[in-house]
């Protein structure tokens, strides 16, 4: 497949500049466990961002008796670009667990989120910055929208309840750390946005603290509040 990038000036077309292909295969061991393997490759032929990346990674994942959740994912990329080599990681672990005897349906969230960076991106050896691909990452890494997956460290914790049926409350807490201090934040789109190549600022990018409240009115209709 390629990307549709919108254009609001114009009907919107796909970019044949960069191709995108991938195998995903889930199997189910039991009913409460699930792993995930999948392979992925992107192909950019752009000048200013070409190369080759192929990602290639496992996800275990399932619950024990609805009360503990847990989810382990891992991933590496190789592949070449901008003449380097790449060799980039990512993990994630995740845990959840959901207080039963608790009145209003409480539940506990906590996961931390590690992405690769590159120590001297000035280098012309290997590229370690962990490429995200077509990233989601508004509900990884915070509403704001600042911080994407790569070059990052991220711990979260998250309270949900849900005191009726058609009411959920969330609060989620993030803590952002660079994997490399030379190395640059990228944002949800990838792009860097700080940097300090003396690496002299330290790898303390700083939280986040989100509050959520959201209504289903009906199964058309959701109200969220933040």
């Amino acid at each position: 497949m390629s990307p549709v990038v919108p254009n609001a000036r114009q009907f919107d077309s796909s970019d044949d500049q960069r191709a995108f292909s991938g195998l995903y295969v889930t199997r189910w061991p039991n009913v409460s466990t699930f792993i995930d393997h999948y392979l992925l490759n992107l192909n950019d032929t752009r000048a200013a961002t070409r190369g080759d990346t192929t990602t290639f990674g496992a996800r275990f994942a399932g619950d024990v008796k609805k009360r503990l959740l847990y989810d382990f994912e891992a991933a590496a990329q190789t592949g070449d670009t901008g003449g380097r080599t790449i060799s980039a990681q990512a993990a994630v672990v995740r845990l959840w667990w959901h207080f039963a005897d608790l009145p209003g349906n409480v539940s506990f969230w906590t996961y931390c989120d590690y992405a690769t960076g590159t120590q001297d991106p000035s280098s012309r050896g290997v590229d370690r910055t962990f490429n995200q691909l077509f990233g989601g990452n508004h509900s990884y890494f915070g509403y704001l929208d600042l911080v994407g997956r790569q070059n990052i460290r991220d711990l979260y914790f998250q309270i949900e309840s849900n005191p009726q049926p058609w009411v959920q409350l969330r609060m989620q807490y993030y803590m952002f750390h660079l994997a490399a201090t030379r190395h640059a934040l990228y944002n949800l789109s990838g792009t860097p946005i700080r940097r300090d190549p003396t690496g002299a600022a330290g790898n303390d990018v700083g939280n986040e603290i989100d509050f959520l409240v959201n209504f289903h009115l009906s199964p058309q209709q959701d109200v969220l509040l933040g």
